[in-house]
């Protein structure tokens, strides 16, 4: 059996070495990218999230005047019906 000096091994296991680093560093600008993606995203959510909210904030507004629109019609009404009992 043939003794395998270590310089004779390491060709190869330097190779594997170099491979795994040189995906790592590709792993890493994947990651990276998506990093980027998603802080844009999140941009875009807060965006629309605020322009929901404001769409919100108007439709309560719309609707406390309809309601206050219907209170004040309901008021004078009540009140020249009372107007007429009293008379």
């Amino acid at each position: 059996m043939k003794k395998v000096k270590a310089t004779e091994q390491r060709g190869p296991i330097m190779d594997t070495v170099i491979d795994i680093e040189s995906s790592l560093n590709e792993l890493h600008q994947v990651l990276l990218d998506m990093a980027v993606l998603v802080q844009s995203q999140g941009k875009q959510l807060n965006d629309i999230e605020s322009h929901v909210a404001r769409a919100n904030s108007y439709i309560c507004l719309g609707s406390g005047s309809f309601s206050l629109q219907g209170c004040t019609r309901r008021i004078p009404e009540v009140h020249l019906h009372c107007h007429h009992n009293i008379d």
